[in-house]
């Protein structure tokens, strides 16, 4: 392996940090990055919103390196680790010029040896295709789940095998060209409706959580964290509070960010029973990023999942006009969550992985 060294970034003060040349070249890898997995600058972020959120560092432990050679840089990784629970976990980032093999694994090796230092036992990475093989491709590694496949051959996945991590989870990646065509979203909400309005009504709100509704909120973040499917992953729940709940949202402002959610709420209880959220970029129009979408348990079997998504889409049209496009990832084995997007007019474009690696 060639000679690398890495280096860390201590100082998030830029611009006029020291470490700006640094953060700078980190961003740029993320770029690149961005567009060869997609094709488009729809995830790619302007620095400002980039670098901001990383100096708060309330909840996650956020340290960054940048992988040195020969007096460039040429890659780098960072780890959010948390404070408050999953206190095992580091999630792994790391990025390399053109996703050069040999860098990716120096960088997930040296990621491990801070992890390990931090006290930290499993690793989880998630990665990016724009393509995934037919499952009699020999090149196919299947992901234990048995949906979701990942080339071998690739130099993300062999950087990872290489590094001794293993393969738990395939996600789809889907877009919906916007906007949704408007009859087919009156006839899918207006099909829920008639199942769960005797029971529910929708409740909207934009990047703030109005007062009344912020314990509802919490309870569906928090249930996020174990009902979503995670297959293998060593992930316990994430205890949300209302202090949480308010930095979540500080720091998705401090991106230069809003959301939108819409929730259904049970009648007579008073309970969010579900709810979807919608993030987007305020200066850049076009993309929109389908972030949670979750019925509890004890409501689900109302169309409560359609609903609120059919809803949303058409608050989405008047609220982001010049909107194109909306990104979303579905765990392969959420088959119920899967159909209601299919039904809204999502299409395949590519597959997220999830990675592990257990250490010490």
């Amino acid at each position: 392996m060639s000679t690398f060294e890495i280096r860390e970034i201590t100082d998030f003060s830029s611009p006029s940090g020291s470490d700006n040349d640094a953060l700078r070249a980190l961003h740029a890898l993320t770029e690149a990055q961005e567009i060869r997995s997609y094709g488009h600058d729809d995830f790619v972020e302007s620095f400002e919103n980039w670098v901001l959120p990383l100096a708060n560092q309330e909840f996650y432990a956020k340290p960054h390196f940048v992988v040195v050679h020969n007096g460039e840089i040429v890659g780098g990784f960072n780890l959010a680790m948390p404070k408050k629970d999953n206190k095992n976990v580091a999630y792994v980032w790391p990025i390399a010029v053109d996703d050069n093999q040999e860098i990716l694994q120096f960088a997930l090796e040296q990621a491990e040896k801070v992890a390990a230092q931090a006290g930290r036992t499993t690793l989880i990475n998630y990665a990016d295709h724009s393509t995934e093989p037919d499952a009699d491709n020999p090149n196919a590694l299947q992901s234990p789940t048995g949906i979701g496949t990942v080339d071998v051959t690739e130099p993300t996945v062999a950087a990872r095998l290489a590094a001794g991590w293993q393969l738990e989870q395939g996600e789809r990646y889907s877009v919906l060209d916007l906007p949704a065509a408007p009859e087919l979203l009156e006839r899918l909400e207006a099909r829920a409706a008639q199942k769960a309005e005797k029971q529910y009504r929708l409740i909207s709100w934009q990047n703030r959580t109005p007062e009344e509704y912020i314990p509802g909120h919490c309870a569906l973040q928090q249930a996020m964290s174990t009902d979503a499917p995670s297959a293998g992953l060593d992930i316990e729940e994430t205890v949300y509070s209302p202090e949480r709940l308010a930095h979540y949202e500080d720091n998705i402002a401090s991106r230069g960010r809003g959301y939108l959610v819409v929730a259904a709420q049970h009648i007579e209880s008073g309970e969010i029973a579900g709810f979807t959220r919608v993030e987007y970029e305020f200066d850049k129009p076009v993309p929109v990023f389908q972030e949670e979408t979750l019925v509890l348990n004890a409501h689900r079997g109302h169309r409560l999942g359609m609903w609120v998504k059919a809803a949303m889409l058409q608050q989405l049209t008047e609220l982001r006009p010049q909107a194109q496009r909306l990104h979303t990832w579905n765990a392969g084995e959420n088959s119920y969550m899967l159909n209601i997007n299919v039904d809204l007019g999502f299409t395949k474009r590519g597959i997220s992985s999830a990675w592990q690696k257990k250490i010490g």
